[in-house]
């Protein structure tokens, strides 16, 4: 690990000195190649973490009655109910996360919603009437 540590900031440190040598030395055909080569690495390690990134993702596209519509590395279960102040909760059920790493994007531009932590997972709460909330997508960080 400490080589490949080391290698990268190998290879940024001589792309960022090659980009201050003066033309007639950014000419010479072996630190030409070199820059070439050290510019593919760069992109090849920054595609590697984007699609590592994608892989990643965690979301969930949820109905406005509670049904998962659509999702990606996402188990766990949604639960609709109504709690004492007769506001609309999606419970999503057994997910341990702080609720901070939840983030709510309604369809429509809503927002009367607190994310909350519950006992049994992390709670979206609507504070609107149920006719106003439109379906959502949740997305948790990594």
């Amino acid at each position: 690990m400490l080589f490949w540590i080391i290698l990268w900031i190998l290879i940024l440190f001589f792309n960022f000195v090659y980009s201050f040598l003066p033309p007639e030395r950014q000419k010479i055909p072996c630190l030409k190649r070199l820059a070439i080569l050290s510019a593919f690495i760069i992109l090849i390690v920054c595609i590697c973490q984007v699609v590592q990134w994608y892989r990643n993702r965690i979301f969930s596209y949820v109905s406005k009655d509670g049904v998962i519509l659509e999702s990606k590395n996402f188990p766990w279960k949604i639960i609709k109910s109504i709690n004492q102040d007769g506001n609309i909760v999606y419970l999503i059920n057994d997910l341990d996360r702080n609720p901070s790493e939840v983030l709510v994007s309604p369809d429509n531009s809503n927002k009367e919603y607190k994310v909350r932590d519950a006992y049994d997972g992390v709670t979206v709460i609507f504070t609107c009437s149920e006719e106003k909330i439109s379906n959502f997508k949740i997305k948790i960080k990594n």
